[in-house]
């Protein structure tokens, strides 16, 4: 049977033509892809405009708090407070100089548990303040320290000591590492009596 070849082709034309998209529809789809995209740069520029707005107000509020920082004196003062504390004793504050400020609690140490104990002694002073001062650096290097007052022909000395140590080995160890920060140390021997 032969076959009609001129029919099927005009076939093939109608149904291209009636599964292809209408021109109308492609025209909306991209007025609204640029309308979507417009829409996301407008937002954009919006947006950066409140932020950058945001940020010129942070900055002229650090401004003007620095400003007024600057005029303001400050709240601690402890590197005046040490000058003055170390300045020499004048005729005007010769008075108070002359008067302890700070009375030593006298602490008596007395050797552990009845048996032979340690105290290594990192320096003496023989004003109050010098010995308290040592004590809080290192107090702060987290030593545990004291101090203890002495009198020696009306005299008082204000020892600076770490202990006592139950064992000679901890008492050697404080000293080697008290020696290595730079502290001329001097190890005790505490008997009982």
């Amino acid at each position: 049977m032969p076959r009609d070849y001129a029919k099927k082709s005009s076939n093939k034309r109608k149904s291209s033509r009636n599964s292809a998209t209408p021109g109308w529809l492609w025209f909306v789809t991209i007025v609204l892809i640029v309308a979507f995209i417009s829409g996301l740069i407008y937002l954009h520029k919006h947006k950066w405009r409140e932020t950058r707005k945001k940020l010129v107000q942070t900055q002229q509020v650090t401004q003007n708090t620095a400003a007024t920082t600057k005029n303001q004196a400050p709240r601690f003062e402890f590197y005046s407070m040490l000058s003055k504390n170390n300045a020499p004793a004048t005729a005007a504050n010769n008075e108070t100089a002359q008067k302890p400020q700070h009375t030593a609690p006298v602490i008596t140490i007395k050797p552990l548990e009845n048996r032979e104990s340690y105290l290594v002694q990192i320096a003496s002073f023989s004003k109050h303040q010098q010995a308290e001062e040592l004590k809080a650096k290192l107090l702060l290097q987290g030593m545990t320290v004291s101090t203890l007052k002495l009198s020696h022909d009306d005299k008082s000395w204000y020892r600076v000591v770490a202990g006592p140590y139950k064992d000679l080995a901890t008492a050697q160890r404080i000293k080697t590492k008290l020696a290595k920060a730079g502290y001329k140390v001097i190890l005790r021997k505490l008997s009982p009596k």
